[in-house]
């Protein structure tokens, strides 16, 4: 595996510090001086080029397997290798052919051959003077190759070379310099050198060298000599392989470069001469040419419907829907269709576990909640049952998913299916990588590939990719008996449901280990199946070609979106030939080991030391040149600035630890006390300065201020102490009523008019009399500020932004937060605004959370990736050494600072041969210095979220605060705990599209209706409002929400059933039925019927109470076709209901005008004659626009025959009819 900041390898680190040691001696013995002044570097390079006869005739036909005329032959055999020898002047060829020609023309010392007889792997280098006339070629001597009709000249070689790291290493270029000296020479390296696409071995090295017990050794052989010219159907990464064995074998003192031809130019000089310049690259650069959707793999659509031809391909098909990038994508690839036919067939393999690299999301949850949502997994799978069940199906009610699909355009099948990054590696592998001789050019990397993680990580977007939960144990109900009972100790009253099926199904991601390791595996990230095919067909070029390089940089940019953008996931090639994903930010705990690591010295000498008792030898530097050097972006001005802000930790949007440990006990005093910027309130245009209302938040003022406004202004005041009610307004100037001046406030950038007498206080728990905004805001600052230093109210900010990331967990997956259960799930439905806010909660939480350890343990935080802060060194020539190693730099030259605040990480190794010296450039960039913490650290996250301090979001999936467990204004109890929410409602926030009206069919009003509901009931059945006879409004829960108001079609409905069925009524199902609907409570008894001489309701009598008058009666009426409002006999039976007062009536205009097309609902509540039948449905009948979802007004009536809520009372059609209020009721005359 690779990780940012491993350590050089063993060998490396011992060269090193040999070398270093040699370089502090000040007495020095022959061998120092041998290798200090005598030390020399050699180059060398060698061709791939095998020259090649053309076959003969009989071997052409039989190959063809047809004849061949002679005029075709010669055709044919004109050209090959013979001829091109010929052509240059080589008249005997068979002395070349094969590979004998490069063997030949080894490019080191100049031209060397490769002795193939009794000297057989030795490099015999040219010598002397050719005097012969008219000789092309020798084997000797070094003047003279190429004739002397020019003159004797020189024989070729190589000039110098440089090799240079392209995309921060990944990728590696060569640039060799070659001098010819005549035509021959020009035309021999053309042959075997100049060969666009050719393979080439570069080789360089010392030619001494003290190894790492400080013995002198001379450079052996190399590749050159022991195998170049005789291997066969090598891959380049077999090869690559040899490179790195004999890096080690040489202590880093030789270094090998295999690359193929890339470009090459050259020069004909006055004098005769070539310049030739000659480029390589390594083979990883084939990522960013080789194509995914290789012509050759393209589908036919004949071919994607025999596909389909089975049985579960067809129903497969429809489940994915028609827009399903699987579907459409489809026919572009191999790989595409790979996917496809995947996704339509029924496999086992969709149950995941920890063998599987699959996983199938959506067949889980319908499995596990089709059987027992609380039921193990073995119970469903014993047997293979499993593929027994329904596909497709999305948790709690198909029907709800299917409305939630036309709310979202999310289809769960769709979404459905995963496979693991290590799996897409295999299928990429098999399905586009080519070969060469039966071999793959290039690899995946398929081990353990760690990365980032962080606690209570997930992945946000599961249209994109899926992790494993990395739930903390502490916070984990690991079965549904935990949930009821608060873990086995009865005290986990805040945890996060993880029993469900495809989380116990799928590979770990997270590893939390005691020692402060934590990492992530990006090998067992799952990917969504849409994803990928959406991505290929996404990086298509103007040529219509998909480049993997490209391709997998996608994957990785999606990956680190859906893990809500902390991780920095990229594609690389390592070893020149290996494709893997790796993440810039060190892996906390086990990145840094730079004891490990012997430090670079820089400059002079460091004097040798004891410790514990064994003293070391002094050292010195064999770094020729060192730089220190910024590249500041945008897109890291912000950390910067925050870093040198007090360290950087008080701010929840920006993370500046990795530069505050660099700033620490250093301070700018023009930016003390950095905070988060307030936002604008687009009501109110105010601004909100965070040093007027410290130590107060922003919440807290917001609160407050609400709290202001719901207290009505105080305009008078009496010297009597007479209560003055709105009417005082006509007695001014009456006897000790007097009118007051409106005083207006402005603290805290609000402006508050007059006097009020304020309810209780969300802060200070205090009601204030007679009180203006200033004195308000004042004492709620003092009260604030007397808290704190009591330390009573000791607010730490990571508790805030933790309880809300929190209460995003519970209701995604299910859970408890302080023994409120949650059942929202709404992670399942894929919504984009649910996504968006939990990258954002996330990132707050983490800000903080890493703030919070910075301040603690001075760690900071591994998140910001790569700093562009670099060290660029040049030192002699040294093998070993890659990208992302880190490198550790003494102390003594650079400020304290650096290497205590950053870790510099190679970015590119470069090298340079030339006049017999090797140079070894480094260049680096900076990560965070971060190492190891104390994971108890975790158990004080623990402990802030536990306490739940109540988030004030008033965002509508953030149902903390915004969940009341009271109505208001009388503050009824709503809790059930036989309810799955706990609660009399569900407090899950829903499009409402219809408004229901409902009679409470008795007297005791909302207090005993609604403790009649929790004390009684197991479901959150409720109304959104009560209206009482005296027009009360009781808001029994928020109408974001929703709860079970419309009764359910069961054996006890027979009626409301068969209508149903014989309207032809397309029934969504309850959920559906209720979540659109706003619902309000009329205080009424309902029918009332005199049986002889008395007024009964079933068997109440309510004689007394009509005789009275404390209930009056009404008839009911009807909207003619003309618009006409007239008396009805009766409405299904009956001919008297309680009258609706005139104030009940006011109460409901208000609620509706709320509603309305005015307010914040949009929903038309005016009704014309034709939709009376719709509200008030003949006997027998039910609405079938109520059914179907058609926005309006309608009645208990419309969805259940068994109902006679609310009747058709006159004044109340005039309402709904001509949006007037009555002056009076027309009562019944019971006498």
């Amino acid at each position: 595996m690779s990780i940012i900041g491993e350590p050089f390898e063993g060998y490396v680190s011992q060269q090193i510090n040999v070398r270093q040691r040699l370089q502090g001696q000040e007495t020095r013995s022959n061998t120092a001086l041998n290798v200090l002044s005598n030390q020399n570097a050699w180059i060398k390079l060698c061709s791939s080029v095998s020259v090649e006869s053309p076959l003969s005739k009989t071997e052409l036909e039989s190959k063809e397997g047809k004849e061949i005329t002679s005029s075709q032959y010669d055709l044919y055999k004109s050209g090959w290798g013979p001829d091109k020898l010929k052509a240059i002047g080589l008249t005997d060829t068979k002395p070349f052919m094969g590979t004998l020609l490069a063997q030949k023309a080894v490019l080191f010392n100049t031209l060397s051959t490769l002795e193939t007889g009794e000297d057989k792997g030795i490099l015999k280098q040219r010598s002397g003077i050719l005097n012969t006339k008219n000789t092309i070629w020798n084997d000797s001597f070094s003047y003279g190759l190429g004739g002397t009709t020019f003159g004797i000249v020189p024989p070729p070689g190589i000039i110098d070379a440089s090799i240079k790291c392209l995309n921060r290493g990944s990728i590696r270029e060569a640039n060799v310099t070659i001098k010819a000296n005549n035509k021959f020479q020009f035309e021999l390296i053309e042959m075997l050198y100049l060969r666009l696409g050719y393979s080439m071995l570069l080789e360089f090295g010392w030619d001494k060298y003290l190894d790492n017990n400080a013995k002198l050794v001379t450079t052996g052989t190399t590749i050159t000599e022991d195998k170049w010219f005789t291997w066969k159907d090598k891959t380049f990464y077999e090869i690559l392989k040899e490179i790195k064995i004999i890096k080690r074998r040489y202590n880093g003192n030789y270094d090998g470069f295999l690359g193929k031809v890339t470009n090459f130019d050259w020069n004909f000089n006055p004098d005769g001469t070539y310049d030739i310049k000659l480029k390589l690259i390594t083979v990883g650069d084939v990522i960013e040419s080789l194509k995914v959707n290789l012509p050759a793999s393209l589908k036919t659509k004949n071919t994607l419907k025999q596909a389909q031809s089975s049985t579960d391909g067809i129903a497969q098909t429809q489940d994915l829907g028609n827009d399903s990038a699987i579907i459409t994508n489809a026919s572009i690839s191999t790989l595409n269709y790979n996917l496809y036919i995947d996704t339509i067939t029924k496999s086992a393999k969709w149950l995941g576990g920890t063998g599987s690299n699959y996983l199938g999301l959506y067949d889980l949850l319908s499995a596990q909640t089709s059987v027992d949502p609380n039921a193990s997994f073995e119970d469903l799978t014993s047997g293979g049952s499993f593929l027994g069940f329904q596909r497709g199906g999305i948790s709690f009610d198909d029907a709800q998913f299917k409305e939630d699909t036309k709310k979202t355009g999310v289809k769960s099948q769709r979404f459905n299916y995963f496979m693991t990054v290590s799996e897409l590696f295999d299928k990429l592998d098999i399905l586009t990588m080519p070969s060469i001789s039966g071999k793959k050019m290039l690899s995946y990397q398929m081990n353990v590939q760690p990365c980032s993680v962080y606690p209570f990580q997930i992945s946000f977007d599961p249209k994109i990719c899926l992790i494993k939960p990395a739930i903390p144990e502490s916070f984990a109900y690991t079965t549904s008996e935990e949930v009821k009972t608060n873990g086995a100790d009865g005290k986990k009253t805040t945890g996060i449901k993880t029993f469900w099926w495809w989380m116990k199904r799928m590979k770990p991601f997270a590893t939390f280990e005691k020692d402060g390791k934590q990492f992530g595996d990006i090998m067992n990230i799952y990917l969504n199946y849409d994803f990928i095919s959406a991505t290929l067909a996404s990086n298509t070029d103007k040529e219509g070609n998909v480049t993997l390089f490209k391709f997998l940089q996608t994957i990785c940019d999606g990956i680190n979106n859906a893990l809500g953008g902390v991780q920095k996931i990229e594609v690389i090639i390592t070893d020149d030939y290996k494709i893997q994903f790796i993440d810039q930010n060190p892996i906390q705990g086990v990145e840094r080991k730079q004891q490990d690591n012997v430090g670079f010295e820089i400059y002079g000498y460091n004097p040798g030391r004891i410790v514990d008792g064994v003293s070391t030898p002094q050292t010195s530097n064999f770094v020729k040149n060192f730089s220190f050097n910024t590249t500041i972006g945008p897109n890291i001005a912000s950390m910067i600035s925050i870093g040198a802000t007090a360290e950087g930790t008080d701010t929840k949007n920006y993370d500046g630890t990795g530069f505050a440990k660099w700033n620490r006990g250093l301070q700018d005093r023009f930016k003390i006390g950095l905070q988060d910027p307030y936002p604008v309130d687009p009501d109110q245009e105010r601004f909100i300065p965070n040093n007027d209302i410290y130590p107060l938040t922003l919440d807290q003022v917001n609160a407050i201020i609400d709290n202001f406004e719901k207290a009505s202004i105080d305009l008078y005041w009496t010297v009597f102490g007479d209560t003055v009610d709105a009417y005082a307004d006509s007695l001014f100037g009456g006897l000790g009523v007097f009118k007051r001046d409106v005083v207006v406030g402005s603290k805290f950038g609000y402006k508050g008019e007059g006097k009020r007498d304020i309810p209780l206080c969300p802060v200070s728990k205090t009601t204030y009399s007679n009180t203006t905004w200033d004195e308000y805001a004042q004492e709620v600052r003092d009260y604030q500020k007397a808290e704190i230093s009591s330390g009573a109210a000791e607010a730490n900010k990571l508790e805030k932004f933790a309880d809300q990331y929190i209460n995003y967990l519970a209701q995604s997956f299910g859970g408890k937060i302080s023994g409120r259960p949650y059942y929202n799930n709404y992670y399942y439905q894929l919504l984009p605004d649910f996504i968006t806010l939990g990258k954002q909660l996330f990132k707050n939480y983490l800000n903080e959370l890493n703030n919070g350890i910075y301040a603690s343990t001075g760690t900071p935080s591994n998140t910001s990736g790569f700093i562009p802060v670099g060290l660029s060194l040049d030192c002699n020539g040294l093998g070993g050494i890659k990208i992302y190693n880190s490198i550790a730099v003494r102390q003594g030259f650079l400020p304290p600072a650096y290497p205590d605040a950053l870790t510099f990480i190679i970015k590119s190794v470069d090298h340079k041969i030339s006049n017999n010296n090797w140079t070894t450039s480094l260049t680096t960039i900076s990560t965070a210095n971060t190492k190891a913490f104390d994971v108890s650290i975790i158990g004080n996250i623990d402990d802030i979220i536990a306490d739940t301090v109540k988030s004030n979001s008033n965002n509508i999936f953030l149902a903390n605060s915004a969940s009341p467990d009271v109505t208001f204004p009388n503050s009824y109890p709503l809790i059930n705990k036989n309810s799955r929410t706990g609660l009399q409602y569900v407090d899950e926030a829903s499009n409402k599209s219809q408004i229901v009206l409902h009679h409470t069919g008795g007297i005791q009003g909302a207090k005993g209706d609604i403790k009649m509901w929790t004390t009684t009931t197991s479901s959150p059945i409720a109304t959104t409002n009560f209206i009482e006879q005296n027009g009360d409004i009781e808001d029994v829960f928020p109408d974001t929400f929703w709860a079970y108001n419309l009764g359910v079609l069961s054996s006890k409905t027979p009626k409301s059933s068969l209508a149903v069925r014989s309207q032809r009524i397309k029934n969504p199902g309850s959920n559906i039925l209720n979540k659109r609907t706003l619902s309000v409570e009329l205080t009424a008894l309902g029918y009332i019927q005199k049986v002889g001489n008395e007024w009964m309701q079933d068997s109440n009598n309510y004689t007394t109470k009509v005789k009275n008058g404390s209930i009056k009666l009404s008839s009911p009426y009807k909207i003619t076709s003309s618009g006409k409002i007239v008396p009805m006999s009766n409405y299904k039976g009956y001919k008297y209901f309680q009258s609706y007062s005139a104030a009940q009536l006011k109460s409901l205009k208000v609620l509706l005008d709320k509603w309305g097309p005015d307010g914040d609902k949009k929903i038309i509540w005016r009704i014309n004659s034709d939709q009376f039948e719709d509200l008030f449905p003949p006997e027998g009948k039910l609405s079938k626009n109520a059914y179907h979802g058609v926005r309006g007004i309608y009645t208990h009536n419309s969805f259940k025959i068994e109902k006679s809520d609310v009747m058709p009372q006159k004044e109340l059609l005039e309402l709904l009819y001509f949006g007037t209020l009555p002056s009076s009721i027309e009562h019944v005359n019971i006498t």
